[in-house]
């Protein structure tokens, strides 16, 4: 990918003319950045990433070169791949404490980008943030920034660049793009993937690994009706426990390890984007549910929707 620097343009596309002429750097702190090695452990990499609130972070040689990414997801994959299914554990009670050092002791850089969603790609500080915004949109959750020297030097997030959107939104023209409704934009009309309360860890990781999504919404057993959000950061609950909740219901395992997530954020389809913006960024969430009337997840509008409008908003605009 060629570096290129921000410059005036003309664009039908308003959030193309507006972070054209935003810079990565405005949105990282440079220097802000975590590391694994590549010979650390998935253990000491969930570590790192508890500690300092993070879901990825990029993983170097012994001589300090950025091999890729690992992220959440990664290890989700990795643990499906692994784990033993319900036979195996009713047959040999040991299974899940086998399987768990396994996980443990894995050496990251056998990991790297296990689920696909965070490759490692090119992206400078001093490129326009569109640069960026293209790759987002086909599901990149964030992505390490380069210096001049070729050198990473901070983290760049879809969270971040939501967060200008809505700043973005709040100006001008733009303030008629904040009033339409999701339905309108065609955003939430994707049915989510759902699991019941009553369902296993396992079943809501599996959902996640085969689905190949960052989140499924929980609903009640009895009545469908949303309840919580399962998503890939709440692994780091069954890695803290080295596996055994596995077994546990979702409902369970969430009263447990994160209890924010058993109050999950709603809208509706006649919602406006700039609400929907503002919830993801009040709430600190990565994706919305869209509900019914009857409070049944009938679609989500995550970051990377966002990410997919921002980048092609003529595909959303005539409606």
């Amino acid at each position: 990918l060629k570096r290129t620097t921000t410059s005036k343009m003309t664009d039908p596309n308003p959030f193309h003319a507006y972070f054209h002429n935003v810079p990565i750097s405005d949105l990282v702190k440079i220097g802000d950045i975590k590391f694994l090695s590549e010979d650390q452990t998935l253990e000491v990499a969930m570590k790192l990433l508890s500690e300092n609130k993070i879901l990825g972070a990029p993983v170097t040689n012994k001589t300090g070169q950025v091999l890729g990414m690992i992220d959440i997801l990664d290890m989700v994959q990795f643990v499906i791949k692994v784990a033993p299914d319900a036979i195996n554990m009713k047959l040999n009670p040991n299974a899940l404490e086998t399987s768990g050092r396994a996980i443990a002791w894995k050496p990251v850089g056998e990991v790297l980008n296990e689920s696909g969603r965070d490759p490692l790609v090119p992206i400078y500080a001093e490129n326009p943030t569109t640069n960026a915004i293209g790759y987002f949109a086909k599901g990149f959750h964030r992505s390490p920034i380069f210096d001049s020297d070729k050198k990473v030097v901070a983290m760049l997030t879809q969270t971040a660049i939501v967060a200008r959107m809505a700043e973005m939104l709040k100006h001008g023209d733009n303030k008629a793009i904040a009033q339409r409704t999701l339905d309108s934009l065609g955003l939430g009309q994707v049915k989510p993937i759902a699991v019941k309360d009553t369902d296993t860890v396992l079943d809501a990781l599996n959902a996640v690994g085969e689905n190949k999504v960052s989140a499924v919404a929980v609903v009640e057993a009895d009545t469908g009706k949303l309840c919580g959000n399962f998503s890939a950061s709440d692994l780091r609950g069954v890695m803290a426990e080295r596996l055994p909740s596995f077994h546990k219901s979702v409902k369970d395992f969430l009263e447990e390890h994160s209890p924010r997530s058993m109050k999950p954020r709603a809208i509706y389809r006649d919602s406006t984007l700039a609400a929907c913006i503002e919830e993801l960024q009040t709430e600190k969430v990565h994706r919305v549910w869209v509900i019914d009337a009857d409070y049944k997840p009938i679609g989500l509008v995550s970051n990377t929707d966002l990410m997919a409008l921002a980048n092609n908003f003529a595909n959303y605009a005539p409606k």
